[in-house]
């Protein structure tokens, strides 16, 4: 009997989603200072083990989703709804193997998350501790949050800030990346390979070796200190345009085709047959694009440091003291900075790894 995953994954979702709130519920339910080993315990099982059991379980579906996808590609057939039998877990010995590289992958990627809020919730006395402790004796996770906020009045708009170049940046992109790259992928005309070349040889140019150049033309612009600097620099990205036309040349040029005779001209073309069939593609493109400008630092940090267009990256740097560290700052920061991304990543993981799949498929 076949065991169906899309239930699997919904209950997955809603037992994580219902620990992490109990545990976030006991965590700042009090206010004082030395907690109860239970408001701990509460804290662990809500925040880490519900993602923890979240990711694993996700880790093992893309991996039999993914096998059984290709064999399905590779003989031209569409693969069945996602359901698995238990025998086929363990078929093969290799699966064994397999499963255990997958889950001391997942508890090495983990171990940063879990060191990183066990630190933003340890009072400074218990940051630099030896040997070294996971779980606080004294948890400060609200101290630390109020003690952010009194070093950096401004971390929220900090937030707004990343928030508006992100937008700014993923929306500038999907218009130009798409608009080029069914360019390059259904239109002929002179030149259109070595064009595409050149763009994809932007890829091995490096930050560094522009970084100067580009703040003189922004400086000349008069563009220093303002979110026209942050933003339009980055609305091309070569990495998206390679993307988006590869999952462009899977599409069938029938429908394409189909569409011109009922009337459409290319824009219409592509609003209304080629990016609704693209979806998993432009969800790994709105991941990784989110991603980068969320996390972007040295850019923001050469062209917009004033307070008023400042991004959250910055401002968590500007935590760092000149004589000491505040590490249980940092990480509250840092956390608080990760819950978005990692919260996009998990509504989207299913679509962003079909989305980078289809771009190695050659039709």
């Amino acid at each position: 009997m076949n065991i169906p995953l899309i239930p699997v994954w919904m209950a997955s979702h809603v037992v994580a989603a219902g620990l992490g709130l109990v545990g976030t519920r006991i965590l700042f339910a009090s206010r004082n200072r030395s907690p109860s080993k239970g408001r701990i315990l509460g804290l662990v099982i809500g925040l880490v083990g519900g993602l923890t059991a979240l990711f694993l379980f996700w880790l093992a579906l893309a991996y039999m989703v993914s096998t059984r996808t290709w064999a399905h590609m590779a003989a031209g057939v569409e693969p069945p709804l996602f359901s698995y039998h238990p025998a086929r877990l363990f078929a093969k010995p290799g699966h064994i193997l397999v499963y255990a590289i997958l889950i001391a992958g997942a508890v090495v990627m983990l171990l940063p998350f879990f060191w990183m809020a066990s630190t933003a919730c340890k009072p400074p006395a218990e940051t630099n501790r030896v040997p070294i402790k996971w779980l606080p004796d004294n948890p400060a996770c609200r101290e630390n949050v109020d003690l952010l906020y009194e070093q950096s009045p401004q971390f929220n708009r900090y937030l707004r800030n990343s928030a508006l170049v992100t937008l700014g940046r993923t929306f500038g992109q999907f218009v130009t990346c798409s608009l080029a790259a069914y360019g390059f992928a259904r239109f002929r005309f002179p030149g259109r390979n070595i064009i595409f070349a050149l763009c994809l040889a932007l890829l091995m140019v490096p930050f560094q070796a522009i970084m100067i150049p580009e703040y003189i033309l922004i400086r000349d612009l008069g563009w220093l200190n303002s979110f026209r600097a942050l933003i339009i620099p980055g609305t091309f990205s070569a990495f998206a345009l390679f993307l988006l036309r590869q999952a462009f040349m899977q599409i069938p040029l029938e429908l394409e085709e189909a569409a011109t005779i009922d009337g459409a001209n290319p824009l219409q073309v592509l609003w209304h047959v080629t990016l609704p069939l693209s979806v998993p593609a432009l969800a790994a493109f709105g991941v990784i694009t989110v991603q980068a400008a969320w996390n972007d630092f040295l850019y923001p940090l050469v062209v917009a440091n004033s307070q008023n267009t400042r991004v959250v990256t910055i401002g968590i740097a500007l935590l760092q003291g000149e004589r000491r560290t505040p590490w249980n700052l940092l990480m509250m920061g840092s956390l608080v900075a990760t819950l978005p991304m990692m919260l996009m990543f998990l509504l989207l993981q299913r679509y962003f790894i079909e989305g980078i799949a289809m771009t190695g498929v050659k039709r």
